[in-house]
This record gives C-alpha cells, sequence and structure tokens, in this order.
C-alpha cells in the first residue's frame, strides 16, 4: 500500500516491525533517526532520540539496526515493537537527515516502507516529493484505541538536524550534534562484520578505523583523484587475466575514502601534458571506470606535466567554495619535472583549503625525484603536501594505505584549522 503525505493505514501485521530505507550511492549519506513521544508529540527527554547507533532502546521497544550497503543501495533500518514501549510513548516518529546538511534531492532512489515479522510489506511511504529539505518526518507509527496505526508525515526541514529535533522538544547542542555526525563511521569501525561481507564492507572498515584513530571521523572533505596518464605508466593500465588493472583496482580504494569522506561523488582528472576531465566516481560506478573513460585518458597526452593539472584544480576549488576543505589524491609513477612550479603552485595554494596528497603508484623510488621532497616545501602558511611510496600498492593491506594516507591528511588538517584561529588562513567566503 502506497502512502501519499498525510495517508494514514491501520498496521494489521505481525510485531515487531521493521522500518526499512533504502536509497542509491553515488549522493550524500543519509542518516535515520527516530524519536519516542508522548501525548503531546513531545519526547519526555533528550534520550528518547534514537540515532546512529548511540542510544539503542531495544528494550523499549524501538532499536536502530546497523547500515548494511551491497551493490550501489545502502540500507537503513529500525526494528520497532510497540507493545514494549512504556506506557507514557504513544509513538515513535521515523525521521531522515543527510550528512553535510545537502539536499534531500540530491539522494538517488530514496524509498521508505514498514514490513512486519513475517516480512510483509504494510506500508510504503511516497517520499517522491524532495527538494531543498535536508531533513525529512518519513513517517509516524502510533497507537490509537488499543490499535496500531502509520501516518506517512513526508514533511520536511530546511535547519538539518537541529529543526528535526526542536520539532519535537529535543535541544541539539553541540555534544549531540557531533556525535551524530561521527557515529555512522565510529559504528561502522566498531561493529564486526560477518565473513561473507562483501570486500567493500570490509575496506570502509579498515578506512573507519584509521579516521576514528585520526580523530577525523566527524569530518567531511571533497575527495579529488588526480590519475597519471603518461606513456611510463602503460604497464600500469593493462588489465591482467586475474583481475583489472593496477590503476582500476587502485581507484577502486580510493572511492573508498570519497565514499566515507566526501558529500558527492569523486571529481576525477587524468594528466599527462594536457589535463583532461573525466566523469565523476562513485562506489556505484566505479567498476569498469578506466575502460569506460579511456578517451578521457588518451586526450590528456601522454608526457607528464604536473603543474598543469594542478593549476586546473587550483581554480576549480577557488571557483567552486566549499564548506569542506579539498583532499587530492594525486598519482604519479615518478619522472617529475618542474620542481620549481611545482613548489609555487604549493605555496599558493597553502592559504586555500586544499590538501595535496602525493602517492607514489608503482614506480621505483629512484624515479620518484621531485616528490620525495613536498614533504618539506618552505614559504607557505602551512605544509600543505605530502607523499607516499607506494611502489606495490597492492601489496599493501588497506590499514596501511589508509594508516599512511591519513597521519599527513590529520597533521595538515590541524595545522589549517589553527591557521584559521589564529588569522593567517582566511576560509572561503560562502
Amino acid at each position: 500500500m502506497m502512502l501519499a503525505s498525510g495517508a494514514k493505514a491501520p498496521l494489521n501485521g505481525t510485531a515487531p516491525y521493521t522500518v526499512v530505507v533504502t536509497y542509491g550511492q553515488g549522493g550524500p549519506v543519509v542518516n535515520l533517526t527516530a524519536f519516542m513521544l508522548g501525548a503531546n508529540d513531545r519526547v519526555r527527554s533528550d534520550d528518547d532520540m534514537v540515532f546512529y547507533g548511540q542510544n539503542l532502546r531495544a528494550a523499549q521497544g524501538a532499536e536502530w539496526l546497523e547500515p548494511v550497503t551491497q551493490g550501489g543501495t545502502t540500507t537503513l533500518t529500525l526494528a520497532v515493537n510497540p507493545w514494549l514501549w512504556p506506557a507514557d510513548i504513544t509513538r515513535v516518529r521515523i525521521g531522515l537527515t543527510t550528512d553535510g546538511d545537502v539536499a534531500f534531492s540530491q539522494v538517488a532512489d530514496l524509498q521508505a516502507n514498514v514490513v512486519d515479522a513475517t516480512g510483509a510489506v504494510m506500508a510504503t511511504f511516497d517520499l517522491s516529493k524532495r527538494g531543498t529539505e535536508n531533513a525529512f518526518i518519513v513517517a509516524d507509527i502510533y497507537k490509537r484505541n488499543d490499535m496500531l496505526k502509520v501516518h506517512c508525515q513526508a514533511a520536511g526541514f530546511t535547519s538539518g538536524l537541529a529543526g528535526l529535533c526542536g520539532d519535537v522538544g529535543v535541544v541539539v547542542d553541540d555534544k549531540t550534534a557531533t556525535a551524530a555526525a561521527m557515529s555512522y563511521i565510529a559504528q561502522l569501525a566498531a561493529a564486526p562484520l560477518p565473513q561473507n561481507a562483501p570486500a567493500i564492507d570490509f575496506r570502509k572498515k579498515a578506512l573507519a578505523v584509521v579516521l576514528v584513530e585520526s580523530k577525523l571521523d566527524d569530518t567531511v572533505f571533497r575527495v579529488v583523484l588526480v590519475i597519471d596518464a603518461s606513456g611510463s605508466m602503460a604497464g600500469l593500465y593493462k588489465a591482467r587475466q586475474d583481475r583489472p588493472s593496477v590503476v582500476q583496482c587502485s581507484l577502486e580504494r580510493m572511492v573508498t575514502i570519497a565514499d566515507l569522506l566526501d558529500n558527492g561523488p569523486m571529481k576525477v582528472w587524468y594528466f599527462g601534458t594536457h589535463p583532461s576531465a573525466s566523469e565523476p566516481v562513485t562506489v556505484a560506478t566505479m567498476e569498469g571506470y578506466i575502460a569506460r573513460t579511456w578517451e578521457n585518458k588518451k586526450r590528456a597526452g601522454v608526457y607528464n606535466d604536473e603543474p598543469k593539472v594542478m593549476r586546473v584544480v587550483i581554480d576549480w576549488v577557488k571557483d567552486h567554495p566549499s564548506k569542506y576543505k579539498t583532499i587530492v589524491l594525486f598519482w604519479s609513477d615518478g619522472g617529475v619535472g618542474n620542481q620549481a612550479a611545482i613548489e609555487r603552485l604549493l605555496v599558493e595554494s597553502s592559504v586555500l583549503d586544499i590538501f595535496w596528497m602525493f602517492l607514489g603508484l608503482g614506480g621505483k623510488p629512484s624515479m620518484y625525484g621531485v616528490l620525495t621532497d613536498l614533504d618539506n616545501v618552505q614559504g607557505g602558511a602551512v605544509d600543505n603536501a605530502g607523499f607516499v611510496h607506494l611502489d606495490n600498492i597492492e601489496g599493501m593491506s588497506d590499514d596501511d594505505l589508509y594508516a599512511a594516507i591519513f597521519a599527513h591528511v590529520s597533521k595538515w588538517n590541524a595545522e589549517y584549522d589553527q591557521a584559521v584561529a589564529a588569522g593567517r588562513i582566511t576560509p572561503p567566503a560562502l
């Protein structure tokens, strides 16, 4: 049964019920929140907010369950058993928010329904009318005269989590807001995975652990990938009998970073003689990406000119100001020239919210040349570049790969914030 906004229907199935929300990858992360409400449609206290695994309330009839991502779709679930509610609780309200307060119009394939204990779908909610809202009341499950009903709200807010909470009397202080924002990654880091979980889930978990340890699990970044397409990289682009090319496999490990940290798809440039913009990539679109964008790669040419693509990225960041800092994952197999021009661009961009993470992919240490010196470029407002040797990236575990990258990112992130606080850097005007 499809319920339009404002519609109500009885719940005649077998308890407990499960609210199931699904959405497609490639846009913002969606978070599920529930509120246990009394007769006045208000919480009794802030403890009646069930959110992101921080406040499980299975003993009182509402339990938030760990998100599951598979096949390009994320599933959020909340178990609800009205017969376990305290006497002064009359309804549970189901809400959704997005990471980074991104509009729900950017969320792909959003669906929500209620199923009973047998798996039968009792109600499906019409959430098709979405615009600039960054928070949604999906529905209420409530008691009325010893009967259970469901009410499709489909009502939105443009004030994010604060609007969703304020509507039911929850005070969102900095502590609550921070816990909500960081909890998805923190919970991912802490939760055990089944042995048969998809490989991408294990990769996300490895990254989540590193982010928590680096104190970056509550931070959103824009993530950009710059890929060396010069002639010396040819061997790394060749597909193998047993698996895709080194570049394709490496890209999939970078997409994981954008999936957890970014508020949108990862932007990609190839570079050689010229920069060549390519299509953005997500977990849902990463398979076969290199083969699919081969013409973009070819347009870059065969000689590597790092300063040209660095200039394009800098100009893009300036032209697209954001409240999120930008991490540039910059691949090269070495043979880098024009050190002076690269260093000038690093110094120029040190007052911007850009971090250049240079990754030596597949080359020999003797080929990296300039890249090994970029950690110590002098004259900038902050140290905004790092370098990691990835001579054999496929022999490097996810744990070690992400730890090596985010040791540099974490250090820069702290230095940048300190420079802003001291007035040495002015954040972009939004």
